[in-house]
């Protein structure tokens, strides 16, 4: 009896490997799908091709799409939360929603999105009035 409850558990380890290594070789092949993506056409435009597929609520083959339930933020007059983040090999893009807080019509700059120099930004609507939103579309490289 001792043997058989041992070679459950040993069965139970090598079931719960076998489990590991199959979500490893998932998202390897997740990885590689994103890598070639990343790969096609000319690697100046894909900072852009990746905003397009943002902003059209796309599926990118290989990223994983997350849609986070983060509370907004307000950093001044702006009021900013995380919407969406496509999360590939080598970039990572986020969908941000902002909103002027403040009683005073406001032109959103690049830098105020991201000052840490991205590869793309790109601002549905830069001139906001008060109580007013827009999209913004940042993309960087991996985090």
């Amino acid at each position: 009896a001792g043997a058989g409850a041992g070679g459950r558990r040993e069965g139970g380890a090598g079931e719960g490997e076998g489990a590991q290594q199959s979500c490893r070789a998932k998202a390897s092949r997740a990885q590689q799908k994103a890598a070639d993506w990343e790969g096609q056409g000319d690697p100046e435009d894909l900072p852009v091709r990746l905003v397009q597929a943002m902003v059209g609520k796309s599926i990118v083959d290989g990223y994983e799409i997350r849609q986070p339930a983060l509370v907004p933020v307000v950093r001044g007059n702006l009021k900013v939360q995380l919407i969406m983040e496509y999360r590939g090999f080598r970039l990572v893009g986020k969908a941000v929603r902002i909103e002027n807080v403040s009683n005073k019509p406001l032109v959103l700059a690049e830098s105020q999105i991201d000052p840490r120099a991205p590869l793309a930004v790109a601002i549905e609507q830069p001139n906001l009035k008060p109580g007013q939103a827009t999209m913004a579309y940042v993309v960087r490289e991996g985090e």
